[in-house]
């Protein structure tokens, strides 16, 4: 699978050799689920547009996080301890 997105972000930090660190987060609904999916990672200057874009392939030590809330992410995370136990005594 593949997405095609555009992030408004920020620089969080300007390291001592002058690497940018990037962050950028946006939600997206799709089958009533919705996932935050954030980005994060280092740009050169030069590497920032002049219409102030960062093309992703010009962003180094990238870190992508996708969490979800919904009906799968629901369905798919593991029970409380309290939910496992009450499952394991009672049979059907």
């Amino acid at each position: 699978s593949s997405l095609l997105t555009t992030f408004g972000g920020q620089v969080v930090e300007v390291l001592p050799n002058g690497m940018l660190v990037i962050e950028a987060a946006r939600q997206v609904e799709f089958s009533q689920q919705t996932q935050t999916i954030v980005l994060r990672g280092l740009v050169r200057p030069e590497d920032i547009s002049q219409q102030n874009q960062v093309l992703s392939t010009a962003i180094s030590s990238l870190e992508l996080q996708v969490r979800g809330k919904g009906i799968v992410t629901d369905y798919t995370r593991r029970p409380n301890v309290l939910v496992r136990l009450l499952q394991k005594a009672v049979i059907f």
